[in-house]
């Protein structure tokens, strides 16, 4: 079935199932709409004309979108009146989808609610099977561990003897003064040595070549340590120094013998 309707100022071609761009309507998304502005009905027992419009008919809808047309632009213009406008609009529209088109005293038929699409079970794939488990082999049993032998007990250390101790060194007795050795006379005075002519110059020495560089010296050997040096004696006592008498009349000696030469004399 279907028919014509007007909506809008416009009339339209509508049948049910079919969706269908009406003008900007009083609905919001997802509710119904009846159009009872019917001028034409057809497809069914017969068809029926308005005058203009069909008493008791009607078109049931559903609001399923809501949205604006491709944009247009509004121009203006008056020639030598410097006069321009420029204007872009974009018109409204509700989509409505008809589901019932019902002739004059025909009733609505209830809608019933679609049943919601299960979604498929996945079907689960075989198991595999399983390897057996290989049996485990009986752990060995371990030998007892043998037991030790005690340790041998360690024997006492023996005591050390004591160690001796040195008698004190006996002190050495002092050395003996020595006497004094007689005063000296005191020795003549020398005349002054005579000044000695100043010496030539000397020419300049030619220079000397560059020494040649030496070799190391290879290391000495260390020195053996010395032994320690034996104590001296001690030194025994001088005879005291005869003392000189002056003998007068011998022009060799000074005038000065010696009491042993006096005695020999």
């Amino acid at each position: 079935m279907y028919a014509i309707v007007r909506s809008g100022g416009k009339q339209y071609r509508v049948a049910e199932n079919r969706v269908v761009r009406l003008e900007l309507l009083d609905a919001e998304v997802g509710s119904k709409v009846e159009l009872h502005h019917i001028a034409l009905l057809g497809g069914g027992t017969q068809t029926l004309v308005g005058k203009p419009d069909i008493e008791g008919a009607r078109v049931i809808g559903k609001v399923i979108a809501h949205g604006r047309t491709r944009r247009i632009v509004v121009y203006k213009f008056k020639p030598k009146k410097g006069y321009h406008r420029r204007r872009g609009h974009r018109q409204h529209f509700h989509e409505v989808l008809i589901q019932q088109v019902l002739y004059p005293g025909q009733e609505p038929v209830a809608e019933q609610e679609p049943v919601a699409e299960q979604e498929p079970v996945a079907v689960q794939e075989p198991v595999a099977e399983q390897e057996p488990v290989a049996e485990q082999e009986p752990v060995a049993e371990q030998e007892p561990v043998a037991e030790q032998e005690p340790v041998a007990e360690q024997e006492p250390v023996a005591e050390q003897e004591p160690v001796a101790v040195q008698e004190p060194v006996a002190e050495q007795e002092p050395v003996a003064e020595q006497e004094p050795v007689a005063e000296q006379e005191p020795v003549a005075e020398q005349e002054p040595v005579a000044e000695q002519e100043p010496v030539a110059e000397q020419e300049p020495v030619a220079e000397q070549e560059p020494v040649a560089e030496q070799e190391p010296v290879a290391e000495q050997e260390p020195v053996a340590e010395q032994e320690p040096v034996a104590e001296q004696e001690p030194v025994a006592e001088q005879e005291p120094v005869a003392e000189q008498v002056p003998v007068a009349g011998d022009p060799e000696t000074g005038g000065v013998v010696t009491a042993s030469a006096a005695a020999g004399a």
